[in-house]
């Protein structure tokens, strides 16, 4: 299977940049379509495989369909992006669109391989579509989407991350303005953490000393915007971990 590399020259580089920048539609639009597709394209992989039927021509077939999805891709997640998750998003599409089935390798090697990095491709568009709120969205929604990914976190631990006390949080619920750089960070870092922890896992996460914090937790970081890259990394890769 080898369907080339998608443009990854100057005009299609994607740029570094804070996680609370918001997505336009079309860029929301966009990228839903690229998880669904490589969801789909997967699945059609997955039911080859399990009739035995996965072969140098079914891999051809798809080349055309995983190529378009990785041109998307690429050209969907132009929102500012980290230089971290920038790097491993163009890595795992140059990967994908360039494997090989030949005599020496097993197509259903190839497919296995291809499986995993389409995978990978999926949790980093995930994470965009979760972590930047859609352009104008208010504090009412952030403070919404909140409640939704952590459904049992309490008024008081809200407020306690949030920076303000409980009555300020019941006023932000109906808050038809912008949400502050703080509830923007917030929302971005639980984002990332909330689909492999648990709400109280969560929560945890931020009282946690960090050695990349210089020995303080996320938490008492949380209004300093010269450590968001660092929360950032850490909730990124704080995802895989199981909360304890």
């Amino acid at each position: 299977m080898s369907i080339g590399v998608p443009p990854m020259g100057h005009e299609a580089t994607i740029r570094g940049g804070g996680m609370t920048a918001t997505l336009e539609p079309a860029q929301r639009a966009t990228l839903q379509q690229v998880e669904d597709g490589l969801a789909r394209w997967q699945g059609t992989i997955e039911d080859a495989a399990q009739q035995g039927a996965v072969d140098p021509e079914l891999l051809d077939r798809l080349a055309g369909t995983l190529r378009r999805l990785a041109v998307a891709a690429n050209e969907g997640l132009v929102a500012p992006l980290d230089a971290e998750t920038s790097n491993e998003l163009r890595r795992r599409l140059l990967t994908l669109v360039t494997l090989d089935a030949d005599e020496d390798r097993a197509p259903l090697d190839v497919a296995d391989e291809a499986l995993m990095e389409a995978e990978a491709i999926r949790h980093i568009v995930r994470d965009v579509l979760d972590g930047r709120p859609p352009a104008g969205a208010t504090t009412k929604d952030a403070l919404a989407q909140l409640d939704a990914w952590l459904p049992r976190v309490t008024v008081t631990q809200l407020a306690r991350l949030l920076g303000v006390d409980r009555r300020t949080v019941a006023r932000m619920r109906g808050d038809d303005g912008p949400p502050t750089a703080r509830l923007e960070l917030v929302r971005g870092l639980v984002a990332l953490l909330h689909a492999g922890w648990t709400d109280e896992g969560v929560v945890a996460w931020f009282d946690r000393p960090r050695t990349a914090l210089d020995g303080r937790t996320p938490l008492d970081v949380l209004g300093d915007h010269g450590y968001e890259q660092h929360l950032t990394d850490l909730a990124r890769r704080g995802r895989t971990q199981l909360a304890s």
